[in-house]
């Protein structure tokens, strides 16, 4: 398997790219809206090539095209937002998305990144368990660029964020994860820790705003962090 950096053109035929993301098992967990044609995904691809910190990438497998990898914000001791998608069916469940985020890192690494992190939503199960299996954990702090990133989405669906520090940095490896108006603690706290919380939450589980807590900011907070745990150690 390999990245195929994209500088010219989509690379990828932009019928199966368009494709791919018209398919609802592709698209269910995307950001992406409305009936997608050739003419929009070689915008799309020009737009993103106009923006000097993004880097675009086809995922091959055997010399065939089965997905695309997007890094955004690359720049020197900045944090690179990954991005990827699957849209050949016959590649998935095979590990091809922790490889695939494994050669993103490297790129973002060679761009001396301080580290990488992706947002995405709750339910999909399937990248989450491909971030983690590409090394980022469920323990560490948030960087000040993921925060304002998770400060602008939307209170619904439920979203999450992971994150991995770089080598390149000349620090440890280490990851974290976040959801919005949460505060990540040096460690997990136990469930009695965040019961005995004397903070309220609304009615989503998250914190009001203008209050933290150094135990955690909701009991589905805790209850998430040990599914992510239980799939990691999978």
């Amino acid at each position: 398997m390999s990245l195929r950096r994209i500088t010219c053109d989509p690379l990828i035929p932009p019928r199966q790219w368009a494709r791919w993301l018209n398919d609802r098992s592709t698209s269910r967990y995307l950001e992406s809206r409305g009936r997608w044609t050739e003419r929009r995904v070689r915008q799309w691809v020009i737009d993103h090539l106009r923006t000097p910190d993004t880097r675009l990438y086809a995922i091959c497998l055997e010399g065939q095209f089965v997905g695309t990898l997007k890094l955004e914000g690359v720049q020197p001791g900045g944090w690179a937002n990954v991005a990827l998608m699957i849209g050949d069916s016959s590649a998935r469940g095979c590990g091809i998305g922790r490889r695939a985020i494994g050669l993103g890192c490297q790129m973002a690494e060679r761009a001396r990144c301080a580290g990488v992190w992706a947002g995405m939503r709750e339910k999909n199960l399937a990248s989450r368990h491909a971030f983690l299996a590409a090394g980022f954990s469920a323990d560490g702090v948030v960087p000040p660029s993921v925060v304002e990133a998770i400060r602008a989405w939307p209170r619904r669906p439920a979203r999450m964020a992971l994150w991995r520090r770089l080598r390149s940095t000349r620090q440890p490896a280490v990851g974290g994860v976040e959801r919005r108006g949460a505060v990540s603690p040096a460690r997990l706290p136990t469930l009695e820790e965040i019961m005995a919380c004397p903070v309220p939450y609304d009615e989503w589980g998250w914190l009001p705003q203008g209050h933290t807590c150094q135990t955690h900011s909701a009991k589905r907070a805790y209850a998430f962090v040990t599914l992510a745990r239980e799939i990691d150690s999978r």
